[in-house]
């Protein structure tokens, strides 16, 4: 049977930190302290550890892209700032710069922001066209319409993708101005 010195012992363990995650949160706090020193040379190295640490958590990494991406701004790498913003940006397409912040890191980094929101676009443009062009529909209605009579409208959607949650059949009669809407349901 164990004694309690090694349950003790064992918590202990447990409250330490694993390893290198406090060697992570250091560098991300040596990054933000040179930042804010406007000590930009002294953020590239601690900024880098992190972005190179394999446990690092993915806000210490987002936080790290924008410290090293904001330095190699001010220190006129231009290039590699993009590079680090755009990372930024994929993780966090939301993410914005603080106010306050220079205009040469602000202006890099709208650069990379615009960019990366037309690219989010055009891909988004292209997923609908491929869609589109994945969805059939065919008419199974009746060619000869008798006036007078109710309409059976049969119509097959061909939805490989099954991204269509509804359908509708807008209508009207020839004398009436408006259109109704019908919603179709499915023939499992």
């Amino acid at each position: 049977m164990r004694d309690l010195r090694h349950y003790v012992l064992m918590g202990i363990l447990f409250l330490l930190p694993w390893p290198g995650q406090a060697g992570v949160a250091d560098e991300l706090a040596a990054a933000q302290q040179a930042y804010r020193l406007l000590d930009f040379d002294e953020v590239l190295a601690p900024a880098q550890a992190v972005l190179d640490a394999a446990e690092a958590h993915i806000e210490d990494r987002m936080q790290a892209y924008y410290l090293l991406g904001s330095a190699l701004a001010v220190i006129g790498d231009v290039v590699n700032a993009e590079k680090n913003f755009r990372y930024l940006l994929r993780g966090k397409p939301d993410f914005d710069v603080p106010p306050k912040t220079t205009p040469k890191i602000v202006a890099i980094f709208r650069k990379v922001q615009a960019e990366e929101q037309s690219i989010r676009q055009q891909v988004r443009a292209l997923e609908l066209k491929r869609l589109r062009e994945s969805l059939t529909l065919e008419n199974l209605s009746a060619e000869v319409l008798t006036g007078g009579y109710p309409l059976e409208f049969k119509l097959r959607l061909k939805d490989p993708r099954q991204a269509v949650e509804a359908m509708r059949v807008h209508y009207r009669k020839e004398d009436q101005g408006d259109f109704s809407a019908l919603a179709l349901k499915p023939d499992i």
